[in-house]
């Protein structure tokens, strides 16, 4: 989940009728088409627009893995990535800069704190009279699940992983705090495991694991001290190509792996603790039970890692209510920029 931004030029429109507008036939006439163009010109006339309007009314777009890391600088590839985005979803609207109504970022960033203010008031800058705001990316997930409402919890793992709980007004997001802090329970996580779980293997200090042979296959190299010399080099995109291992893992325990199966749950076990750690915070299951949504890459096809990880969190908090995203997190984003603009 890069970056989401919502380019409506007004407020998103949102209609719903009866049962008497459930039957629509293909004479175009009639109380149901009625009924429909009723609706139609409601959402238009709430909005302030005309026919015209609505083929350029929202454009979406998201950003992939370059803008995770977007910091207080304001500067550099992640930067640029974040203009590139919004550039994008003007020229697909055909719309400008002083068009934009309202804007939502849910963006990764190191320093939830300072790069959200950051990227907020980078947003600002540029969308002058919009309403901004930025969110940590699993705020989108959230959204995806909720409507537009954050109150709850959200736990993504791809990439990197991440933590975040909403409750009355207050926040607290854990893990996400880049490489360099491992990202436990996220895709490179597993892949460092994995590639630790091999060499264990190979230099006699672990247990057998089919992980070892998995891994030389998948990667096309003849012997195990090969892996060293493929982790380090080149060093440039080094946490992508250990992230791409994640996959190997999951294959390995589905069939059997008692060694990769254990990677799996330790690394569920760093997700559930991010997400109870993030709820506690803000008090979210102390008097009633609550949403948790699950999302990113690893979770979102409900396989055995989303199951362990689903199995955990039911167990170290009963009142979570578990969901995924009903719309692409994209989507929740914008529903961010319009429960602001709305007030």
């Amino acid at each position: 989940m890069g970056a989401n931004v919502d380019t409506a030029t007004g407020a998103v429109m949102a209609s719903a009728k009866g049962p008497e507008i459930r039957w629509y036939t293909a004479t175009g006439a009639g109380p149901a088409a009625d009924a429909l163009w009723a609706v139609v010109d409601a959402a238009l006339a709430e909005a302030g627009r005309a026919y015209a309007d609505v083929a350029a009314a929202c454009a979406r777009k998201t950003a992939g893995p370059d803008i995770r890391w977007y910091t207080a600088t304001g500067a550099g590839p992640a930067a640029d990535a974040l203009w590139a985005v919004v550039d994008a979803a003007l020229a697909e609207a055909g719309r400008a800069y002083a068009d934009v109504a309202a804007a939502c970022a849910c963006v990764a960033v190191r320093d939830a704190g300072a790069d959200l203010a950051d990227v907020q008031g980078a947003l600002s800058k540029r969308l002058q009279g919009a309403v901004v705001v930025a969110q940590p990316d699993a705020a989108a997930a959230l959204a995806a699940a909720t409507n537009g409402v954050l109150q709850g919890a959200a736990v993504v793992a791809d990439l990197h992983s991440e933590a975040v709980a909403f409750a009355g007004g207050r926040m607290h997001r854990a893990s996400g705090w880049g490489p360099a802090f491992l990202e436990g329970g996220s895709a490179l996580d597993l892949g460092t495991r994995a590639l630790l779980a091999a060499n264990k293997t190979h230099d006699g200090r672990g247990a057998p694991t089919a992980l070892l042979h998995a891994l030389l296959r998948r990667l096309s190299l003849p012997r195990p001290e090969e892996l060293v010399r493929w982790a380090y080099f080149p060093e440039e995109g080094r946490e992508a190509r250990i992230s791409q291992l994640a996959g190997t893992v999951l294959d390995c325990a589905l069939g059997g792996d008692v060694v990769a199966d254990a990677v799996l749950r330790h690394c569920c076990g760093e997700l559930v603790s991010s997400c109870k750690a993030a709820a506690s915070a803000v008090r979210l299951g102390s008097d009633k039970p609550f949403t948790v949504v699950l999302a990113g890459s690893l979770l979102q096809d409900g396989g055995l890692y989303a199951q362990y990880l689903a199995e955990g969190i039911e167990w170290a908090l009963p009142g979570a209510r578990l969901t995924y995203p009903q719309i692409e997190p994209s989507e929740g984003a914008a529903l961010l920029a319009r429960r602001r603009l709305q007030g």
